[in-house]
């Protein structure tokens, strides 16, 4: 793995994770950056990493409650909310919260509309959901949004 430092334009190699993965998504909290699903070379993963950035280490943090990769993921209020993605070919509505503090995973509203290879983003208290490709893999034009108040 490797970290970019602007000022001085400049790239650093960097601890690597302990499981090779593709498709995940990875969001930063404080100082962590959070690793969270994806595929391995002989498995779709529920894993979750956290990397410190001051102590440059990878250490493993709770799984979600099922494996999932080609998911999006997005901060909002410090919790980390992974949303959709696939499993065994099949796109998935499923959506979850971690709670870095506790180290805790909850399952939330799934999405209207199975979504993988997709964008997720917080904005003005809300998660959304933005395109990516439906069970078939034809593309999506729409976006949904999640409200956690609700």
């Amino acid at each position: 793995m490797v970290r970019y430092d602007p000022a001085a334009d400049r790239w650093t190699r960097v601890a690597g994770m302990a499981t090779s993965r593709f498709g995940l998504a990875c969001v930063g909290v404080g100082r962590h950056l959070y690793a969270v699903g994806g595929a391995g070379p002989l498995e779709i993963l529920a894993t979750t990493a956290r990397y410190d950035t001051v102590a440059d280490a990878w250490e493993p943090r709770a799984a979600m409650s099922a494996p999932r990769c080609d998911l999006a993921a997005a901060v909002l209020g410090g919790q980390v909310y992974a949303t959709g993605g696939r499993t065994a070919g099949q796109a998935l509505a499923t959506a979850e919260r971690y709670d870095p503090a506790a180290d805790l995973w909850e399952s939330i509203a799934d999405m209207r509309t199975p979504r993988e290879d997709f964008a997720a983003v917080a904005l003005g208290g809300h998660v959304y959901a933005i395109g990516g490709c439906s069970d078939d893999h034809g593309p999506l034009s729409s976006s949904e949004r999640y409200d956690p108040a609700v």
